[in-house]
């Protein structure tokens, strides 16, 4: 390849990254016209535990995301202890609703997938 056309390629390609983020630049700004206040993100609230609401600890972390499980017209917190324990906790109060131990090795932990 020549230097002719690598200059000419270089100057179209940064041409076209310019282009790009201008029109980027241009749109972002047009979402909240006239200084208008883009909205607020999500808000999170603790439920539990709290001085009022004490919930369940662990004797080991919480290995993976808890789920959100609709289990007799009540809705659950599943969550997957790294000692072996699966427990199912009330999401309004963060009581135990029921719990297992799956069996693990020593020097491992349990991972729930």
């Amino acid at each position: 390849m020549n230097k002719t056309a690598l200059k000419f390629g270089l100057r179209h390609f940064f041409s076209a990254i310019t282009l790009v983020a201008g029109m980027t630049l241009i749109s972002c700004a047009s979402l909240y016209p006239n200084g208008s206040n883009p909205p607020e993100h999500f808000k999170l609230e603790r439920l539990f535990p709290t001085k009022t609401v004490p919930s369940v600890a662990f004797d080991a972390y919480i290995a993976a995301s808890p789920l959100l499980y609709l289990s007799q017209g009540k809705p659950r917190v599943i969550v997957s202890v790294s000692n072996g324990i699966i427990a199912a906790l009330d999401s309004e109060t963060g009581a135990l609703d029921w719990q297992i131990n799956a069996p693990v090795p020593d020097g491992q932990e349990a991972q729930l997938i």
